[in-house]
């Protein structure tokens, strides 16, 4: 999705702006979105300001649902194997009682 999206901006902007000249610099300039520490969007308001409005939103919103599904799918997975091995050992004491 990342990629896609840095595709996407290399393809519109490249011409127009330096931070999307190249795809290398296009990847900084996403994750820099990411990351909401970047100084492009008054430029991208000269170029064309619904078409930047529009991809800078979906691409952030998109990447901020994928990395917080990410998130709780690892939560949910240690939580699962924390059960699990209390489950495990509550077994192992068991078998000793007996």
């Amino acid at each position: 999705m990342f990629t896609a999206f840095t595709r996407l901006f290399y393809l519109l902007f490249n011409v127009h702006l330096y931070e999307f000249s190249t795809l290398f610099i296009t990847a900084q300039t996403c994750f820099e979105m990411v990351t909401l520490n970047f100084n492009t969007a008054d430029n991208l308001k000269n170029i064309d300001l619904l078409l930047a409005a529009i991809c800078l939103l979906l691409f952030v919103a998109l990447i901020v649902c994928f990395l917080v599904n990410m998130f709780i799918s690892i939560i949910v997975d240690n939580f699962n194997l924390i059960r699990y091995n209390v489950k495990k050992e509550k077994d192992q004491y068991e078998m000793i009682k007996f």
